[in-house]
């Protein structure tokens, strides 16, 4: 946010992962008054050999959470999927199922054959479920589906407090879209001081897809990797999600 703000660029989050010296990120800063809209596929690294592994953004969007993890997995290629509208460039996805389509297409173009291997923290762990689940509805095979401490969306039957409601309340919403329908109009959306502003509604609606979603059966297997030193008053909504995989393992890892 500094760099934009000082140098009035537009830069994707995805861009620090990318370009994780200063030198490398100095040269495409020179090089570029405004970055060229990136596709929703980062390459975290490139390596020979191993089928890739693919790391689905995470509740704002970006994917540079994922950068340390990446440096500390085993010898393979590693591509994130960042969300769709981060630079402005489109209207974000509203939905799990459209983002899951839409980043399958990548998926493909990287990997055409799988079997596929997929990833992702909070919200990016229900949209790497919902990938697996229209892969296999596609004939095709699904070697690995993590969800990384991914809360199953608003357990049935809780009520949400009026402090949810104030951000999270569909009159809410609406307002957001309404208001970005006709910034986008004005093309206010891809000035470089609205873009903060864009990026937190391009989160917002992220949220409100996750809020949405209605998990269905996927007929394979899934890994659950939990926060060990997380407590919850009621069920454990992390291991929800098992109830719609054929099978489960679950790695607990010390940790907040």
């Amino acid at each position: 946010a500094q760099i934009e703000g000082t140098l009035n660029v537009a830069l994707s989050p995805s861009i620090i992962a990318e370009h994780s010296t200063i030198e490398k990120l100095a040269a495409l800063i020179a090089d570029h008054a405004v970055i060229p809209s990136p596709n929703p596929s980062v390459v975290l690294r490139a390596a020979a050999g191993g089928r890739p592994l693919f790391l689905v953004h995470d509740g704002p969007g970006n994917v540079a959470v994922y950068g340390q993890l990446s440096r500390r997995l085993p010898d393979r290629p590693i591509y994130a999927l960042q969300a769709i509208g981060l630079r402005g460039e489109s209207w974000p996805l509203m939905s799990i199922p459209a983002m899951a389509g839409r980043y399958i297409r990548e998926v493909m173009a990287v990997d055409p054959t799988g079997p596929y291997m997929l990833a992702g923290r909070c919200v990016g762990g229900l949209i790497a479920f919902e990938m697996a689940r229209q892969l296999v509805r596609q004939g095709r095979s699904v070697g690995l589906v993590v969800l990384i401490d991914s809360n199953y969306p608003v357990p049935s039957g809780r009520r949400l407090r009026w402090t949810e409601r104030a951000v999270m309340g569909p009159l809410h919403d609406i307002s957001r879209i309404l208001r970005w329908g006709i910034a986008g109009a004005m093309g206010l959306r891809r000035n470089v001081h609205w873009l903060p502003a864009y990026r937190r509604f391009v989160a917002q609606m992220i949220a409100r897809a996750r809020r949405a979603y209605k998990p269905a059966f996927y007929p394979g297997t899934i890994t659950l990797v939990l926060a060990g030193n997380a407590h919850f008053p009621g069920e454990d909504p992390r291991l929800m999600m098992a109830r719609y995989a054929r099978q489960t393992h679950t790695i607990n890892i010390p940790g907040n």
